[in-house]
């Protein structure tokens, strides 16, 4: 298994996305080399790389170590040298997000999860989105509404026990966000960002 220790010192990590039924893996870690953003490996046009195996990533990065798209590139390819053996260190649902994203809201029975869900997804984008430096989002990530909901899930669902039961926490959620409107600007979102997905076999 990949070395903790190791991920630990570099800082890279190796996530896996579900999508479409599949697994993908690729690299992702702080570029400390640069601002220290969460970045993805990304080809010459800056789609993600995906790979069916984690032990793909390691070959990829050894092999174009000259690479000028490679983030955090020194920490990156010793990272990927002092490990024999990949594995995944954290997982993200992506099927569960478009399934959430194009129902009509963000049901009660759900709840927890696809606040969870929702937050984790809208990070990830706001990484992939800074990282390539693009402006087309601005205005969406600029929406009053998503920030509300975003302070909502940081500060009122998942750190916070301001409430003392899961009802409490949904009423004051449908009072304070159009769920509606959350659910369309993060389709948007999602969207673009599976775009620009390259999966590569080996």
């Amino acid at each position: 298994m990949i070395d903790k220790k190791i991920s630990e010192e570099y800082e890279k990590y190796i996530i896996c996305f579900q999508f479409s039924g599949s697994k993908l893996y690729t690299a992702y870690g702080p570029d400390l080399n640069s601002d220290g953003g969460d970045k993805f490996l990304v080809d010459e046009n800056f789609n993600i790389l995906l790979f069916r195996s984690c032990d793909y990533i390691n070959k990829y990065i050894q092999k174009n170590s000259e690479n000028a798209n490679l983030f955090d590139a020194e920490r990156l390819i010793k990272w990927a040298h002092l490990n024999d053996d990949f594995s995944c260190q954290a997982s993200y649902d992506l099927d569960s997000v478009a399934s959430l994203i194009r129902s009509t809201e963000i049901k009660y029975e759900y709840f927890e999860a696809n606040i969870r869900c929702l937050l984790d997804f809208i990070n990830l984008f706001k990484d992939y989105y800074y990282q390539i430096n693009d402006n087309t989002f601005d205005k969406i990530l600029g929406n009053s509404n998503l920030n509300t909901f975003l302070d909502f899930a940081y500060d009122g669902y998942p750190w916070k026990s301001n409430f003392n039961s899961l009802e409490q926490k949904y009423e004051a959620f449908v009072n304070q966000v159009n769920n509606q409107g959350v659910l369309f600007d993060t389709m948007k979102m999602y969207d673009y960002f599976i775009k620009r997905f390259r999966i590569i076999s080996e």
